[in-house]
């Protein structure tokens, strides 16, 4: 029941194509990238700088040389500061996997569960 409850509010509640978490997660880095600063290295390379720290950005494979963008499927922080920087929306730039109608496909044949009277110990 639970996984079709989610389902109902994600089909009437989500207006984005994205999931709601992922939303709520690429906007909490939005929060964090006041003191970056950004550097074009070509056509779609970055250098994205921190004040301890510098990554490597390249927004057409979707990579950066942190790592969490290739292996998580969602844009790291740097991959965010650099959308941003661009006027961009970085919530375009997530894996498929995180996508609303993506999601709801994977769970259309949920599971009903049926409690016996006398289980089995």
């Amino acid at each position: 029941m639970a996984i079709i409850h989610k389902e109902l509010l994600l089909k009437t509640k989500c207006k984005g194509t994205i999931l709601p978490k992922v939303h709520e997660n690429i906007l909490k880095m939005e929060g964090k990238i006041n003191s970056y600063t950004t550097r074009s290295s070509g056509t779609a390379r970055y250098s994205v700088a921190t004040t301890k720290y510098g990554f490597v950005v390249d927004i057409e494979t979707m990579e950066c040389s942190c790592g969490l963008w290739q292996h998580g499927g969602l844009p790291c922080v740097h991959g965010v500061y650099v959308y941003k920087s661009q006027n961009r929306d970085s919530r375009n730039f997530v894996h498929n996997n995180f996508e609303k109608e993506i999601f709801l496909t994977a769970y259309k044949h949920s599971w009903t569960y049926i409690m016996a009277k006398n289980p089995i110990s």
